[in-house]
């Protein structure tokens, strides 16, 4: 609608004609309707990349950290280090290393 309005004032002998104000107020709804939209189309995209590439550490993502871990227990810095058999989570990925409570904790391959 606003290109067509441009186009019109452009036509003829050049001279420039103003929208009118209806003109004008619709196409400042498009615009914002199309700004909102392509926002939550970026937001949409970098929030899907966040879950399946970002996590705790740089080789595990948030799902594969978050399949470990047990709501009803809370980290505590001062348990005991533990040595568990390999697990192997959903995504295939396997954690061989030490353990505190249900976290994953220092080295592990």
């Amino acid at each position: 609608m606003y290109e067509s309005a441009k186009q019109r004032a452009k036509s003829g002998n050049e001279q420039e004609t103003k929208l009118s104000p209806q003109e004008e107020l619709q196409h400042r709804a498009a615009v914002k309707v199309q700004a909102w939209w392509r926002g939550h189309k970026v937001r949409s995209e970098v929030n899907g990349l966040k879950i399946t590439r970002a996590g705790s550490s740089k080789y595990f993502t948030q799902l594969e950290a978050r399949e470990t871990i047990d709501a009803n227990r809370k980290y505590n810095p001062d348990a005991q280090r533990v040595k568990k058999r390999p697990y192997t989570f959903k995504s295939k990925a396997v954690y061989d290393g030490y353990w505190k409570g249900c976290f994953r904790d220092g080295k592990g391959t």
